[in-house]
């Protein structure tokens, strides 16, 4: 997005250069000899509707259709950049006294999840922070421990959440913290590591299942030489008794 916006203040700036570059010339000639360039203005016009009555009206009226409509989405694109509101990238202090402050959006992450990420049921914390009306809200994504008390773990949570939001680094907290938790087994634990055995031992049985299933070469030889002797067999037995004759 930053980038983006800096594409658009250097193609803002070359615009602007270039008709600055126009209208200087444009506007000195208009203003002292104003008679030649009404009629160099009337001339050009002229031969401009000259150039249109001329031309055909199938395939160039077609051409003219698809070059305006790809001039105006450009147009129109340029325009919608330009006026955006650019992503706030700061919200103001509003315990600041006697200045104006801001602090970083990026800021108020990084101590969420140093405070959060420090709490006994927490294993991972991602803080979201929008800016809102001279405050914040705020949304944390949470992986907290199966074995820990929930209802205990997201009222320690939104207190944490609350005083380093609001005494901390002195903003306005909008609303009440977002939760969104997912419950996982703690790393180290019984289940975890039970889990983890399970998954082991399945590994193993799915190896070992797959290596039996599997022929060297020499077996497959012995195997093939094993049916051919059979068959030849079957077919001795098959021609019944030699008779000689005399």
């Amino acid at each position: 997005m930053a980038v983006l916006e800096e594409k658009m203040n250097a193609f803002n700036r070359i615009v602007t250069t270039l008709l600055l570059l126009i209208l200087i010339p444009i506007v000195t000639i208009a203003l002292l000899a104003p008679r030649e360039a009404i009629e160099l203005v009337q001339n050009g016009l002229e031969n401009l509707h000259g150039l249109v009555d001329s031309s055909p009206s199938g395939l160039q009226m077609l051409i003219r259709i698809v070059a305006a409509l790809l001039i105006d989405v450009l147009l129109v694109l340029v325009l919608y950049l330009d006026l955006r509101r650019p992503s706030p990238t700061s919200v103001r202090v509003q315990r600041a006294r006697g200045s104006e402050a801001q602090i970083a959006l990026d800021s108020v992450s990084d101590r969420l999840v140093y405070h959060v990420d420090r709490l006994s049921g927490v294993l991972n914390v991602v803080p979201v922070v929008t800016p809102h009306r001279g405050g914040v809200k705020i949304l944390l994504e949470i992986d907290m421990a199966a074995d820990e008390d929930v209802p205990a773990c997201i009222d320690e949570i939104v207190e944490v959440t609350r005083r380093v939001v609001e005494q901390d680094m002195g903003l306005k907290l909008k609303g009440k913290p977002k939760l969104n938790l997912r419950t996982v087994q703690r790393p180290g634990s019984v289940a975890f590591a039970a889990t983890w055995d399970d998954d082991l031992r399945q590994a193993s049985a799915d190896a070992s299942r797959e290596q039996d299933q599997m022929v060297s070469p020499e077996d497959a030889w012995a195997q093939s030489y094993t049916v051919e002797s059979e068959l030849e067999d079957t077919q001795t037995d098959d021609q019944g008794p030699i008779v000689e004759s005399e």
